[in-house]
Formats: C-alpha cells, sequence, structure tokens
C-alpha cells in the first residue's frame, strides 16, 4: 500500500545544497575553488573559497558571491550580504512578507558601542545584522534604503526583462517612502477615499503609467497622472501626520490646549478624526482619512475662549459631524452654528481649565501648527 503521508520538508542546508550543486562548483580544498555553507550563531550561509586558500577575498570571489546571491534569491530563498561579511548568509523567505523587512534595534548591553554603534539594522528575513550606527536617525535612513532596494529587486523579479527600466524610472519618481496613499479621482465630485499600500503596488503602477508615456504631476511629494477616464495619485503615507486638526501654513498659529480638549472628547467617543499628512502645495495636504477636525478661533468679543468644529470629506464625516456636535454639548460645551455650513463654534464650559501636556492617545499629534486664515479652514486632498 501506498504512504499518501505528507513527507516532512528537508532542512534548510540540505535543500540550499540540491539547490546550488548543479549550479555552481562545490569546493574541494587543494583541488577546486568552488561554494560551502557554513553556519554562524544559528544562521546558515553560503561562502565561495579558493582552492589554494588564500588570505581575504579577492575580486574572483567577490564576483561569485554576488552570483551565489543572485541565485539564492531567484530560488525564492531571503538573501543577505551585510558589508564586512565575505559570506551570503540565506534563509526561507517568509510565507507572509507583507510589510517592512527590515527594522531597528537598539542595543542597551554593553555590545550596544561596539561595530559602529548601539543602532542596529536587522534584516527580519535572515535575522541578521545589516549595518550599526551611533544614531537611531542614521539607521532609519539605512533601513529605508534597504527597503527601497527591496522593494525595486522584487518589482524587477516579478516582471518581464523590458519592464525593469521602466522600474527604476518609477522608483526615481516615487523618491523615498514604503507606505504609499493611493486616490482615485472620477469627476470633480467623486474624489475615492485614499487606500493604503507598499511601495511595490505604487512602483508597478507608476512604471505602467511610465509605459504609456503619460504625463505626471507633482506637487510635493504627491505624483499624479492621467489614466483611462480617471485621474491616479500616489502620496508617501505621512510619518508623522495632524491628527483631527488642520495643519495650516503659519507656524504662529500653533495648536492650542484647548483644541486638545475638544479632539480628545470626540475621539474618546468613537468619533473619526481627520487626518493629514504631507503637504502638496498650495496650503493643502494630502487627506489620509476624512473625519472630524478642530481648529483654533479667534476671541470672541466677549473674549472666551472657543475652537471651531468641521468635517472634511463625506461618508463617515458627514454621518459623524451632528454626533460631534452632540458629544461637546453633552460634556457641558456651547456649541454655535456659524454662517458656513457645516462649521460650529464651540465654547468650553465655565471654568474649564487646559494645560498642555504630553499626549498618550495613539495617533494624536501635539505642537504642530494650524491654519491662520479668516475663514476656518477645510481639508483638501
Amino acid at each position: 500500500m501506498t504512504d499518501l503521508a505528507p513527507r516532512p520538508p528537508l532542512p534548510l542546508p540540505d535543500r540550499a545544497t540540491a539547490f546550488l550543486r548543479p549550479r555552481f562548483t562545490p569546493y574541494s580544498p587543494g583541488q577546486y575553488d568552488g561554494w560551502h555553507l557554513i553556519s554562524r550563531n544559528g544562521r546558515w550561509a553560503v561562502v565561495w573559497d579558493l582552492a589554494a586558500g588564500e588570505g581575504g577575498e579577492t575580486p574572483q570571489q567577490a564576483a561569485k558571491r554576488l552570483e551565489l546571491a543572485k541565485a539564492l534569491a531567484a530560488g525564492g530563498y531571503a538573501v543577505s550580504m551585510p558589508p564586512g561579511f565575505y559570506m551570503v548568509f540565506f534563509a526561507d523567505r517568509p510565507h507572509d512578507d507583507a510589510g517592512p523587512r527590515y527594522s531597528v534595534v537598539t542595543e542597551d548591553s554593553v555590545l550596544g558601542g561596539l561595530f559602529g554603534g548601539p543602532h542596529v539594522v536587522m534584516d527580519t528575513w535572515t535575522n541578521v545584522n545589516m549595518a550599526a550606527f551611533p544614531t537611531a536617525e542614521k539607521a532609519r535612513e539605512r533601513c529605508a534604503e534597504l527597503e527601497r532596494e527591496q522593494a525595486l529587486a522584487d518589482a524587477v523579479a516579478n516582471s518581464t526583462p523590458n519592464m525593469a527600466k521602466y522600474l527604476t524610472r518609477a522608483d526615481e519618481i516615487l523618491g523615498e517612502g514604503f507606505w504609499f496613499l493611493r486616490t482615485e479621482e472620477h469627476s470633480e465630485t467623486d474624489h475615492r477615499p485614499p487606500t493604503v499600500h507598499e511601495r511595490v503596488d505604487a512602483l508597478v503602477d507608476i512604471a505602467n503609467a511610465v509605459l504609456r508615456a503619460a504625463p505626471f504631476e507633482r506637487t510635493g511629494r504627491r505624483v499624479a497622472y492621467e489614466a483611462q477616464e480617471h485621474d491616479v495619485a500616489w502620496c508617501p503615507k505621512s510619518s508623522n501626520p495632524a491628527v483631527g486638526y488642520f495643519p495650516g501654513r503659519n507656524p504662529e498659529d500653533r495648536r492650542t490646549p484647548l483644541m486638545d480638549v475638544a479632539i480628545q472628547l470626540l475621539v474618546d467617543a468613537g468619533l473619526t478624526p481627520a487626518i493629514f499628512g504631507d503637504p502638496i502645495g498650495d496650503g493643502a495636504f494630502m487627506v489620509e482619512q476624512e473625519g472630524f477636525q478642530v481648529n483654533s478661533a479667534p476671541p470672541s468679543r466677549h473674549g472666551s475662549a472657543s475652537v471651531w468644529v468641521s468635517l472634511c470629506g463625506r461618508g463617515i464625516a458627514l454621518a459623524e459631524h451632528g454626533r460631534a456636535v452632540e458629544v461637546l454639548q453633552e460634556a457641558g460645551w456651547t456649541v454655535n452654528p456659524s454662517a458656513y455650513d457645516g462649521l460650529h463654534e464651540a465654547f468650553p464650559p465655565a471654568g474649564t481649565v487646559v494645560t498642555q501636556q504630553e499626549d498618550t492617545t495613539p495617533g494624536l499629534c501635539t505642537g504642530a501648527t494650524s491654519s491662520a486664515l479668516g475663514a476656518p479652514p477645510t481639508g483638501r486632498s
């Protein structure tokens, strides 16, 4: 009777050996230059050694090491080539490879000051340290560079050879960023809400637009082009968005503690705050999420402090706007409609004391600017 039970997979080094053997000459001391596997701290690597056993790494070895890395990557393995190591680390590529591949880890032990600094860039696929830096900022910059290289390599590997040049051009057009927002505009009144994508998706989309010779329009870091019967735009997702308020253009018009109180009340009630990301020209900011927004209001005639409460967008924002007014009224605020449709001026209860404090609510930002325009601002996408 035939045993139909699935066999357990071969160990990683056995599979890598079976993959490399027909493609490259195995190493034989004193006889053949070639490859062989080694294990370092639980990680597997392949090296190219010379039969003569010369010290250091020769140009021939460096070239062969690159060939080994390309072959393993093409075979579906994750590979790492950290500087200073004359070997190619490899591992099984994760089944779910969504999200960033690299991360910054800060080493607090006494070893953290060695090898370039305590902030280490880790390849989470191979569990290999790629580099170390004295500052977290430098480590994050290197992380972003590696993610950008990985996205382009993935896009090229999964496309036709003729698309490589268009993908490279798309990489230049997009600039930096891992998470991107895609929006579609089908008419003046039909603006689709943004959807979040990884960089590789944006690369492929922009590359196809380059192939079609579509003209691109750039405002800030936002890139737009005309597609069939609609316009498409890509913009990096901001790492420091303005949540619940319109950022504005004038640095002297700061977000106030009273705005923080109003925003916190609305967020605690489960309402959706507007999120504004990167500037996209002419006083506008990328709308990353539609919802309510709170802005400072000029002092009233009798000197009472107040805020403007309005909405950005349609859909959820429009449905929740009436609830926002109710939440503030239930908290004792006086809320009056203004001359502008959908805009309300809200006064806190008498005796309200507000102090600037560190915001611990996830996603809320403090210390940014609000609009100083004569009329209260509205979000613009």
